[in-house]
């Protein structure tokens, strides 16, 4: 007759034990991490990846997984970037596609909402604001430029010239790219994990701040 396993004795001790061996041992390995992170920056949430893949982590293994290896968490911070300037973009194209289709309509009614007078608009001034608005500087900075109109104009051109708008946007657009390329240059070089995730906010905020706005 087999005898039983004879269980373990138990040490009454002050001092920290540690868990019992393979009980909580980790199953991160990076294929499935990179996959994780890839359908992060395609758009997906964590919660619809872990709740509707069954050969997926639950969230809170990602969550730990992410504390305990430093790597991983940097990836996912760029993922997710990369996921929310992806998001802001679609937007932008689904308000212009909205734009359009209202300014077609009202056109086709005959309805001219904007005198025909000279107001000061050129290509070469349109040229010169997208160039400095792809760069990341504020439409107010540029409007103090005894050079440039003010704000207001630049307003009114962007509900009249529709090439303008088109320019201004993509000007928006490329102004975000450099800022998620800059997070990831930064986060490929050798910096503190809390200075890279102060950074992060930091472009979060930036991201929010030239997300598309309507005009008129």
């Amino acid at each position: 007759m087999e005898r039983p396993t004879p269980r373990p004795t138990a040490t009454r001790t002050l001092a920290p034990q540690g868990h019992p061996p393979g009980i909580y041992a980790s199953k991160f390995h990076w294929p499935l991490a990179a996959r994780i992170a890839e359908r992060i920056g395609n758009g997906e949430s964590l919660r619809a990846i872990c709740r509707m893949d069954a050969s997926m982590p639950t969230e809170k293994t990602v969550w730990n997984w992410r504390k305990a290896h430093p790597d991983f968490d940097e990836l996912m911070e760029i993922a997710q970037a990369f996921a929310r300037a992806r998001s802001l973009a679609a937007q932008e194209a689904r308000d212009e596609a909205r734009r359009v289709a209202k300014a077609e309509v009202r056109q086709a009614r005959g309805f001219r909402p904007f005198p025909t007078w000279p107001n000061g608009y050129s290509e070469d001034l349109a040229d010169a604001i997208c160039e400095r608005i792809a760069v990341n500087e504020p439409l107010t900075h540029i409007c103090r430029d005894p050079a440039m109109p003010c704000v207001g104009t630049v307003y009114n051109w962007l509900r009249r010239y529709l090439a303008f708008v088109a320019q201004y946007r993509r000007a928006k657009s490329f102004g975000r790219e450099l800022l998620v390329d800059r997070a990831r240059d930064m986060m490929g070089a050798e910096i503190g994990l809390r200075r890279g995730r102060k950074m992060l906010r930091a472009i979060d905020r930036e991201i929010a701040r030239l997300s598309p706005k309507r005009y008129g």
